[in-house]
C-alpha cells in the first residue's frame, strides 16, 4: 500500500487517532478523539529484521488499544 492523507472528516469520525511517528503533519486537533503517538521505527530505515520488529510492535499496540476500548477480538 501507500500512505494516504488524513482528512478532518476522518478525524471527526474517529475514536482514536494514532500517529506512528512524532511530528507527522495531521489536520488541526479536533475535540473528541483520543490522540496517541506510538513513535515507531521507520521500516524504510531498517532491514528486514527491523521491519519485523516494527510489525510486531504495531500488532502488540493495536491489541492493547482494542482491549482499552473494550473491543472484542477474535
Amino acid at each position: 500500500e501507500f500512505p494516504k492523507a488524513v482528512t478532518e472528516e476522518m478525524i471527526r469520525n474517529a475514536t482514536v487517532v494514532v500517529s506512528l511517528k512524532r511530528n507527522l503533519e495531521l489536520p488541526p486537533r479536533i475535540v473528541g478523539p483520543r490522540y496517541d503517538v506510538w513513535d515507531l521505527i521507520d521500516p524504510d530505515a531498517v532491514g528486514l529484521d527491523g521491519v519485523r520488529q516494527t510489525c510486531e510492535q504495531i500488532r502488540i499496540r493495536v491489541t492493547g488499544l482494542l482491549k482499552s476500548l473494550g473491543v472484542a477480538q477474535g
